[in-house]
């Protein structure tokens, strides 16, 4: 689901796991809010090692090297 509605709600620009991680975070707190703080913590750890940017075509060009 969070897929999807990245794909109707894109902002030109920004890092579209912005969203994306907020609506899981939502969705999952909607079910069991123990679940959202996993999650939570989850995306920390992947931010850590890649940050956000808003030049998503630099972040391709990163994750590629």
């Amino acid at each position: 689901m969070a897929c999807n509605s990245k794909a109707r709600h894109r902002i030109k620009g920004e890092d579209f796991r912005r969203q994306l991680f907020a609506k899981q975070e939502r969705l999952l707190g909607q079910l069991k809010e123990e679940w959202s703080f996993q999650k939570q913590k989850d995306h920390e750890t992947i931010l850590m090692f890649t940050p956000f940017d808003g030049n998503t075509n630099y972040q391709i060009r990163r994750l590629k090297l």
